[in-house]
């Protein structure tokens, strides 16, 4: 198989698996408002620093999904490669 077929393969391949985590994945909105540090009580940023970490932990966990479905992926093109 030349390049250019493997080229296509991959990145329909990843068309693919982008496509996937796009539909599954319900991106975090950004809060409508910040607190403003002069006025806000203690509790309304205690608020806003636990939803900027709801938001981290929701996209760290995508992107460690992603990667163990690259590292299935990358296995079975060695898996195939190793056909040849």
């Amino acid at each position: 198989m030349n390049a250019t077929a493997w080229i296509r393969i991959v990145a329909i391949t990843a068309f693919g698996f982008s496509c996937s985590a796009h539909a599954e994945c319900a991106f975090p909105k950004a809060p409508a408002s910040i607190p403003d540090g002069k006025t806000a009580s203690e509790a309304d940023m205690l608020a806003a620093m636990q939803l900027k970490t709801m938001q981290s932990r929701k996209l760290n966990a995508a992107v460690e999904e992603l990667k163990d479905k690259a590292k299935l992926f990358n296995e079975q093109v060695r898996i195939y490669k190793a056909r040849a």
